[in-house]
């Protein structure tokens, strides 16, 4: 039962953006400031809004034990991993949610689960880590995230019945206590949650209306030409990158091309630059409370004055008065 180890070279390993940006949207929610989780992992924002990108996995290790160190938690891997950003960190995670088993759910998304191996044992199952990177805090994270989102899915049974870490238990066990409430052990020879075969064929509780329109909603968008441009755009904005041939060059297509697929959809590429400025900067100001200085670079202005004066043109008020 002892599975593969994943052996890789430092800068070979990476994680999907859209996990990096989970956990520094949550770090920031616990009072974290950008800069200083900018300047101490490498993780650059702009890097964070294309959800094809991939971030080294050292940075996505240095941003967590940032944030730890910052917040002051010592589990703030466990932390991360139960709450709604944790769990609902990637789209594969809600694409599972059609797959009516756990093992349809699963197989929609392994790509994701890279990492985890299921082994049988007669009518137990353990899904063990397969990844050999010392690293507690991302197997916290990891199995935390695992175990909350069978709660949600499954309610009023448990899909995981025990789960085995391979580090001493922490000083902050009764933690894991309270987040798993199940058999914890420390020491084991591998990171591992075991569970029983009949789960794999669990009929789960449909997600509701609303959230499976979101999700189909999702899948549609990632077709359109608009969101790729919005994602190249996310990625170059600080770097004032928003003219069409640049973004029509990354997207291997002519700038007419570019043009006429847009038209198709009934947006200018003006049009979609001007509301994706318009939507981050919200998201910059309300949610992550940046200043205007730093909102500006990162949309890619030229200066906070043509901001605040762009700004204005949207919203009718200036940045600072932004709430």
């Amino acid at each position: 039962m002892t599975p593969r180890s994943k052996t890789m070279t430092a800068g070979s390993r990476t994680a999907g953006a859209l996990a990096v940006r989970a956990l520094m949207d949550f770090a920031l929610s616990k009072g974290c400031t950008l800069a200083a989780l900018t300047e101490r992992s490498g993780v650059e924002p702009a890097s964070l809004r294309d959800a094809e990108n991939r971030i080294p996995f050292a940075k996505y290790v240095a941003l967590m034990t940032a944030a730890k160190e910052m917040c002051d938690d010592p589990a703030f891997g466990l932390h991360f991993g139960e709450s709604d950003a944790g769990i609902e960190a990637t789209f594969a995670c809600m694409m599972g949610m059609f797959s009516p088993t756990l093992a349809g759910s699963l197989a929609q998304s392994d790509g994701e689960n890279d990492g985890l191996q299921m082994t049988r044992d007669g009518e137990d199952v353990w899904f063990v880590e397969t990844w050999n990177d010392d690293f507690p805090e991302g197997t916290e994270a990891r199995f935390a995230r695992v175990v909350c989102a069978a709660r949600r899915l499954f309610p009023g049974a448990e899909l995981v019945k025990a789960v085995h870490f391979a580090h001493a238990e922490p000083p902050y066990r009764a933690e894991y206590d309270r987040v798993f409430r199940m058999p914890v052990v420390f020491g084991r020879e591998r990171n591992a949650m075991l569970t029983d075969a009949a789960w794999l064929t669990q009929q789960r509780e449909p997600p509701s209306a609303r959230v499976l329109e979101l999700v189909k909603a999702r899948a549609e968008t990632l077709r359109s030409t608009r969101v790729r441009v919005e994602a190249v755009l996310a990625s170059t904005l600080p770097a004032a990158g928003v003219g069409i041939d640049a973004v029509a060059g990354k997207l291997a297509m002519g700038r007419h091309t570019l043009f006429r697929k847009l038209r198709a959809e009934g947006v200018t590429f003006t049009q979609v630059v001007n509301e994706l400025r318009q939507k981050l900067a919200a998201e910059y100001l309300r949610e992550r409370k940046l200043g205007v200085n730093e909102t500006a670079y990162l949309l890619g202005f030229s200066d906070p004055a043509a901001f605040s004066r762009a700004y204005k043109r949207w919203t009718g008020h200036s940045p600072s008065q932004a709430k």
